[in-house]
């Protein structure tokens, strides 16, 4: 989270004090200060960032910028940021067959066993095992798509068809991302499968 105290427009007043800005995280009823800095109008513009921690993060930040001068509070600002719970995004992503021969068209299946919806978009990316090292498959994954994007609710699925045309024999892997309806990180999900001589 990042917050800019800019000066909006030229002033003429005679403050000459503090702009204090305070930052409290909220869990329950306990606070915790994570933020504070004393600052003059010469300081301006000012920027303040802190981080939502991943585990255990807090329920709610305050946003507290406070002008003080000879001591007393002359001017206040408070803002109250509610963290939501991230979504627990639940997919699987599995092929129809584990082994295919050259030629075939594999089905790509997108399972959401979630409640929150998941997006899910053409790209994926095939990748093959040389040598005990995945190696990219440039001639299984397409170098540009189309730039649908599907919803999928909870309980259902969603398919892809990929050829296999020009496939050598060997074991690959297919990795794909998905994201949340509401969660721009999404997740990496990837499965294997074998195309035989």
């Amino acid at each position: 989270m990042e917050v800019y105290i800019r000066q909006y427009r030229a002033w003429d007043c005679l403050f000459n004090g503090t702009i204090r800005v305070e930052v409290h995280a909220y869990r329950g009823m306990d606070k915790a200060l994570v933020y504070t800095g004393n600052f003059t109008l010469n300081d301006l513009p000012i920027h303040v960032a802190w981080s939502i921690p991943g585990e255990g993060y807090p329920e709610r930040y305050k946003l507290t910028v406070s002008a003080i001068d000879g001591g007393s509070v002359v001017d206040l600002f408070q803002w109250v940021l509610f963290v939501a719970e991230p979504p627990r995004l639940n997919a699987t992503l599995t092929t129809d067959k584990d082994a295919y021969r050259a030629g075939e068209t594999l089905r790509l299946i997108i399972v959401n066993y979630g409640e929150e919806p998941i997006l899910v978009g053409r790209p994926y990316t095939v990748y093959r095992l040389v040598n005990d090292t995945w190696v990219l498959c440039r001639r299984l994954t397409p170098s540009a798509w189309t730039a649908e994007a599907y919803l999928v609710p909870g309980g259902l699925n969603f398919t892809l068809t990929i050829s296999l045309e020009g496939a050598e024999p060997g074991v690959y892997k297919i990795v794909k991302k998905v994201y949340g309806y509401r969660d721009p990180v999404g997740m990496l999900l990837e499965t294997r499968f074998v195309v035989e001589p």
